[in-house]
């Protein structure tokens, strides 16, 4: 809402915002895979478009709302999106949230396991404890409002953090995104990434 107010756009309702939503995926889905595209729709219209360079990869527009919406919005990924990213807020429901989106693949005819589960979350780490509880503190001071679910966030220790990634992977996770905070430089990452990363592989 503050951005569509901040250059002066107008806030569609929930109605109309999902389906220009779902147009804009079918549009994206086709100038991805086609030489040309053409979609003729409520909300958009192109003809003969076409997408020069395509993706290298396969398409897979990932999804994700601050809502979670699970009627609409999980719909949509079931029907057009490879990847699904839960919103921080909503990391403690990803169960739920999960069964939501098998039952909307169950009615498209869609595979479930096609989908890739990603998580947005905040981290943290230090090696003595003292450090990781005062980089924890910080990261959720900073930047606490991305997470609904302190207990499964990667942070403290690099084997405190194995044993919370692996319970999100337990719940049906198998990626992350993950901030360290507002201010992090190199360390942190660099630091994740030998002492955590390798347990993984």
């Amino acid at each position: 809402m503050q951005e569509y107010e901040a250059y002066g756009y107008d806030f569609p309702n929930i109605g109309r915002g999902s389906g220009r939503l779902e147009e804009g995926l079918q549009v994206l889905m086709r100038m991805w895979t086609e030489e040309q595209a053409t979609f003729h729709g409520a909300h958009y219209r192109v003809e003969n478009a076409r997408c020069l360079p395509r993706p290298t990869r396969k398409p897979h527009p990932p999804h994700s709302h601050r809502r979670a919406g699970e009627k609409v919005l999980l719909g949509l990924v079931a029907r057009y999106a490879d990847i699904w990213n839960n919103p921080g807020a909503f990391h403690r429901e990803i169960g739920s949230k999960l069964e939501v989106l098998r039952g909307h693949c169950q009615r498209v005819g869609r595979n479930f396991d096609e989908i890739e589960i990603s998580q947005q979350t905040v981290g943290a780490i230090g090696l003595s404890r003292d450090e990781a509880r005062r980089r924890t503190e910080e990261v959720h001071q900073e930047i606490g409002f991305l997470t609904g679910a302190p207990e499964l966030c990667p942070t403290g220790t690099p084997e405190e953090i194995i044993s919370r990634l692996r319970e999100s992977v337990r719940r049906g996770i198998s990626s992350f995104i993950i901030s360290f905070g507002r201010h992090a430089g190199f360390e942190s990452p660099r630091l994740f990434a030998r002492e955590v990363i390798p347990a993984f592989r």
